[in-house]
Order: structure tokens, then C-alpha cells, then sequence
């Protein structure tokens, strides 16, 4: 397994009009897209070169085809960004280069992929964001649709793809509307059964309560039952020969880091199988928040209401009004809620299932006993997101590009950058576990490249210097009494 790190002080996204500007063309252009002599261009070269460099019987730049140990002419390959959501009026743009993928960033794994793949290939660029995320605007935002439409102009198979099969808008007053419901049969049902890392919460006397914010409790708890665990993911994963992961490098609330692992679940079609913590507080069961305040589990209570299906619908409306405020009063003086705190023990397990499926299901669902597609990763850290992420990280100048062949020692290594011992995050440390359908099966020797020197994994530092500012929920586990006092 292998690691390359560039990190370079200073290294920044070029704006999206450079991407493919032709006053920074090199005289003589070595790339397929025209991508301008903008630095992040060069560290991509770099993080590449490191670990896959040039055979002896390769002269000409335009010829190396680094990726072609993974992608073979003709293959089908996604690109798994993450687009969470589009820009918020007032979100200032370091804060949403934090959160979201950016255009340059696709541009140059475009750029090593369609080496690869050739023009009898097919890429797809995307993945599932928020049910409520506007994707013609967050496509926009990052300036994908322009990095696309470059590609299809010089001939390339480049499609961008939305994964969601339903959709809802925000209303002003914070309320969901429902938008589109698409082709079912776009989504692809795969059930885990005993192997799901979720049914290791149930016990002769616990049967856990899944949950979702802003969904029908019964929705979900369809999908989870003793030694039956359902996730639907999206067709077009699973027809894919190879899968590229570019995560940003940002916290979460809910998982304490989101990363490649955490990125799977883009790939879901349908949100409603996607259990992301349980009922109440650890003594009844749950892992919603830490304490059993009253007002809490009165909200708890409330928000299953307002959400299921015997909420009349002259009701919603008011109660969902009122649900939200009680919850912006509750965050206000506490800030835990909907299992965001480090407690929380139902994330992890379902972004890890996830993560698994896409290594060993086949196209039609069916788990097999190996690996069914390629799967690498590089992770955009040029700029990073901290505090509340994933959707209000604030944006820090990490500068860090990694590639890796295995996004569990991505992340991983990642983890380390941020400045977090990986064995305080779950969904870091239980993906090394050895187990059916797991991401690593046995003690492979491990290739660590910082800045063209080898290194161990014991040498790596964090990036700003100090940790990432965790998420207020994780805030107390991921920092030592010493550094929370410098953040």
C-alpha cells in the first residue's frame, strides 16, 4: 500500500478561469485538457511522480500514464467528489473551498484518468449531496461544469452525475418541500446481512432505534433489522471499473473526520437506509447525545412526530417550525445534538459498511469473496475545513495533496496531518480491523512518500502546526489539555 504526500506552504487553488488560461501555458502544453502552469498542476505531477514515476522507456511527459496501473482503456471510472451543498448567501469562499471539492482539483485527476481511459472510455464526475443541495448551483460554485465541458470539447467521455433518486428544496423558513422522486431502478438494493458492523448493536435485550434528522423513523428502521442490513447504491458505482475518491479534509460532527471512508456514502441513491445514530442518550440505548436532559428527549420525541407518517399533515408545518427552534435553542447552549458529539457509535459502522460494499459487490449487487473494483484516492487538502463540518467547516490554507491506493491508510495518514491520533476515531481505527469484506486483509507493507523522502508514519506532523479545531462534540476527545489552550 502506498502514500504520497505534497505539502507545500503556500500551494492554492488556481481561480476557475486559470484552470485552463492560456497566458500560463507552458510553451510547449504536455497536458490532454490545456491546463495552465498554475502550481497545484505541478504538485499533482509531483504527488504522482513520487510513487509512480516514469518507466525508463518514457521520454515525453504527455506519454506518462501513471494511472494506468489501475485504469485500463475503455473501463468505465467515477470520480467521487464531494459537493455536499452549494454556497450559502454570506458564505465566504475560503469557507466553501473547505467544504466542497473544487474544480482545478477534478481537472488534474481528469487529466491522469483520461490517460488512462482513452476516448473509448467513460468517466463520471459526482456524487449524492444533501437531498436539498441545488446541484446545477454547486456544480456552478466549484466550477466543475467548466472543467467538464473543457473535456467533452476535446472529445472525452466526461459526464457529470447527480446520485440522488429523490430530492427536496429548503423553504425559507428552514421547512422541506418535496422536489423530484427519480428512476428507482437506478438504485441498487445490498444487503450485508450479519456482516454490517451495525449488527454488533444488537443483543437479546436491545433492539436499537436508527435515525436520520428529518426523516420517518419507520423509513429508516425498514431498512436495519437483526442479520439484515439493506443500503442502496446508486448504478452507476457499481457498473464502474475503478472508483477515485478526492475527500476534502475536513472534520465531522458526526464521525470525527471526513475523509475518503466517510465519502462513500455519496454513493447512495436513496438516504433513507442510512442510519446515523440512534435514539436517545447511551442510557436508553442511544447515542443522540451524551446527557438524558429532559428537553432533549422531549425534542427526540417531537422530532419522530413531526416526521412520521401519523403527523397530520395540517400539523407539519407548525410542528416542524417549532422542532427546529427548539433545536437552535438547544444548540445555542449545548450544541450536541442528532448524534454529533464522539459518542456517537452508529456513523462510523454505516460509512464503513459502505466503504466495504464498494470494494466487493458486483455490478448486481452480489457480494463476492474479492475485491470487484479498483479503488484509490486523492485527498484535497489544499484547503482544508475544520470546526463544524461538513456543511459550516471553516476554511483553513492546509496545502496538503495526497494519492493513495487504499482509503483507509489515506485516511489514516490523513488523520495524522490533522493533527488527531487516528486510534481516537473510530471510523479510522475500525477500518483496520481484519473482517469479511474488509478494506484491508492482511499486514501489507506500507509506502510513505512526504516531499520525496521516505518516512515512517511516527515522522508525520500536523500540517497548520497545531490540530484541526475539532467539532464542538469532539472537541474534549480529539485535543490534549495542552494544544486545546493554542486552538
Amino acid at each position: 500500500m502506498i502514500v504520497s504526500i505534497i505539502h507545500k506552504p503556500g500551494l492554492t487553488y488556481p481561480s476557475i478561469g486559470e484552470i485552463f488560461s492560456e497566458k500560463d501555458r507552458c510553451a510547449t502544453d504536455h497536458t490532454l485538457l490545456g491546463l495552465s502552469n498554475h502550481s497545484l498542476f505541478n504538485a499533482f505531477h509531483n504527488v504522482l511522480f513520487q510513487v509512480l514515476p516514469l518507466s525508463p522507456d518514457i521520454t515525453e511527459y504527455i506519454k506518462w500514464n501513471p494511472l494506468g496501473k489501475y485504469i485500463k482503456p475503455g473501463m468505465k471510472v467515477f470520480i467521487l467528489c464531494n459537493f455536499v451543498f452549494h454556497r450559502r448567501p454570506g458564505e465566504s469562499e475560503l469557507d466553501f473551498q473547505g467544504k466542497c471539492t473544487h474544480g482545478s482539483v477534478v481537472a488534474a485527476v481528469l487529466e491522469y484518468c483520461l490517460r488512462a481511459v482513452g476516448k473509448e472510455g467513460t468517466v463520471f464526475v459526482g456524487n449524492a449531496p444533501l437531498q436539498s443541495c441545488d446541484w446545477p448551483t454547486v456544480f456552478h460554485d466549484t466550477g466543475v461544469d467548466k472543467v467538464i465541458n473543457q473535456c467533452q470539447q476535446k472529445g472525452y467521455r466526461v459526464i457529470g452525475r447527480d446520485l440522488r433518486l429523490f430530492v427536496t428544496r429548503l423553504k425559507s423558513i428552514g421547512t422541506l418541500k418535496f422536489v423530484e422522486e427519480r428512476e428507482s431502478t437506478n438504485g441498487i438494493e445490498i444487503d450485508l446481512g450479519e456482516s454490517s458492523l451495525l449488527d454488533e448493536l444488537y443483543t437479546d435485550e436491545t433492539k436499537p432505534k436508527f435515525r436520520i434528522t428529518d426523516y420517518d423513523p419507520k423509513r429508516i428502521e425498514a431498512f436495519h433489522r437483526r442479520g439484515s442490513h439493506r443500503y442502496i447504491i446508486h448504478r452507476q458505482i457499481l457498473e464502474s471499473d475503478v472508483i477515485i475518491h478526492i475527500p476534502k479534509l475536513k472534520t465531522h460532527e458526526k464521525v470525527g473526520v471526513t475523509l475518503g471512508i466517510k465519502g462513500c456514502v455519496g454513493t447512495i441513491g436513496h438516504k433513507d437506509c442510512l442510519a446515523h445514530h440512534r435514539f436517545g442518550s447511551p442510557n436508553q440505548g442511544g447515542d443522540e447525545y451524551p446527557e438524558n436532559w429532559s428537553i432533549k428527549v422531549m425534542n427526540s420525541k417531537l422530532h419522530d412526530f413531526v416526521f412520521s407518517s401519523y403527523c397530520p399533515w395540517i400539523l407539519k408545518l407548525p410542528l416542524q417550525v417549532m422542532d427546529r427552534g427548539i433545536r437552535r435553542l438547544i444548540r445555542m447552549f449545548d450544541g450536541v445534538l442528532a448524534g454529533a458529539w464522539h459518542g456517537n457509535d452508529t456513523a462510523w459502522r454505516m460509512a464503513l459498511d459502505i466503504a466495504r460494499i464498494l470494494h466487493y459487490a458486483d455490478k448486481y449487487g452480489e457480494l463476492k469473496s474479492t475485491r470487484q473494483r479498483e479503488s484509490i484516492m486523492f485527498g484535497d487538502g489544499i484547503v482544508g475545513g475544520e470546526g463544524e463540518g461538513p456543511l459550516s467547516p471553516q476554511g483553513v490554507k492546509s496545502s496538503i495533496l495526497i494519492f493513495s491506493d487504499n482509503i483507509a491508510l489515506g485516511d489514516k495518514i490523513l488523520c495524522r496531518l490533522m493533527g488527531y491520533d487516528p486510534d481516537d476515531i473510530p471510523i479510522i481505527r475500525e477500518a483496520f480491523r481484519l473482517m469479511k469484506f474488509g478494506l484491508i486483509q492482511n499486514e501489507e507493507p506500507v509506502q510513505i512518500v512526504f516531499n520525496g523522502n521516505m518516512v515512517s508514519e511516527k515522522e508525520l506532523y500536523p500540517v497548520l502546526g497545531r490540530p484541526f479545531k475539532p467539532p464542538k462534540g469532539w472537541m474534549k476527545h480529539l485535543l490534549k489539555e495542552d494544544s486545546r489552550d493554542n486552538t
